[in-house]
């Protein structure tokens, strides 16, 4: 029996430096595998969240561009509006420029109206006195007639004198 061979008896697993590196790298492609397997589930995960998150995102941004639209277009009405209210308050500075002088006239003319009011008044007191002092006609044409009447008696020539 010499010339049959010895069968060995097969190695424990790891008994040999080459099984035990085997085993290891059996060990690592399996981790490998499942850390494979739980990169690619995350990343579908994470996928979903981002395309989740991106289209909330683009309404989000949709609804800020028509914000700002909107807030555009009444920004520049509002400066339309400043631009008329400006020049509103030009032309009404203006008008009280204007009032202002018509006033400091009205003013100088009132000023000159009490003064010939006031030369008016001295001079009707004075026409007063005047008037006081002198006889009404009337009352002179009664004198008149009288002193006639006594010229007639006295023989007095009525007639007015020459001069």
């Amino acid at each position: 029996m010499a010339a049959q061979k010895k069968k060995r008896k097969p190695e424990p697993p790891g008994a040999s430096p080459e099984s035990r590196v085997a085993i290891l790298l059996e060990d690592i492609q399996g981790k490998v595998q499942a850390t494979m397997e739980v990169v690619t589930g995350f990343r579908s995960e994470f996928r979903s969240e981002i395309d989740t998150l991106r289209a909330e995102l683009f309404r989000r941004i949709e609804a800020l561009e028509l914000a700002v639209r909107q807030n555009t277009a009444n920004i520049r009405e509002l400066q339309k509006d400043v631009t008329e209210i400006r020049g509103d308050i030009t032309e009404i500075r203006g008008d009280i420029t204007e009032i202002r002088g018509d006033i400091t006239e009205i003013r100088a003319d009132i000023r000159e109206m009490r003064e010939d009011i006031r030369r008016n008044t001295d001079e009707i007191r004075e026409l007063r006195e005047l008037v006081g002092r002198k006889s009404d006609r009337e009352t002179l044409l009664r004198l008149e007639a009288r002193v006639q009447v006594l010229e007639q008696r006295l023989g007095i020539s009525a007639e007015p004198p020459n001069n």
